[in-house]
């Protein structure tokens, strides 16, 4: 049952990516500064408390990704992309194949 919960979260969170990725956003950052503030605190400039607290979270962008990795699945995330990618690319080529009169 678990299993089957968590599927079912991860393809719910295919539809929600938008706002999750917003929410999201706004908590990693209040982590670094978070971070942020706790180096200063302890003596360093705020330049390098900066660069210390995104090593520590280990990159914002890769710790982004690494989440939306796990609350959806990317197999589907990349199909939808290339199935859009097609359609547009169809559209285009077809407008440019047609015969001139």
């Amino acid at each position: 049952m678990k299993r089957l919960r968590g599927a079912m979260v991860r393809v719910l969170g295919m539809f929600s990516r938008g706002r999750r990725a917003q929410a999201f956003a706004e908590e990693i950052e209040s982590h670094l500064q978070m971070h942020i503030d706790d180096n200063v605190r302890s003596g360093m400039s705020r330049d390098r408390a900066r660069r210390e607290a995104i090593l520590k979270l280990g990159g914002v962008e890769s710790t982004k990704q690494g989440y939306f990795d796990r609350a959806s699945l990317p197999v589907l995330d990349h199909l939808a992309l290339d199935v859009r990618f097609a359609v547009v690319n169809s559209r285009r080529t077809r407008a440019s194949a047609s015969p001139r009169p």
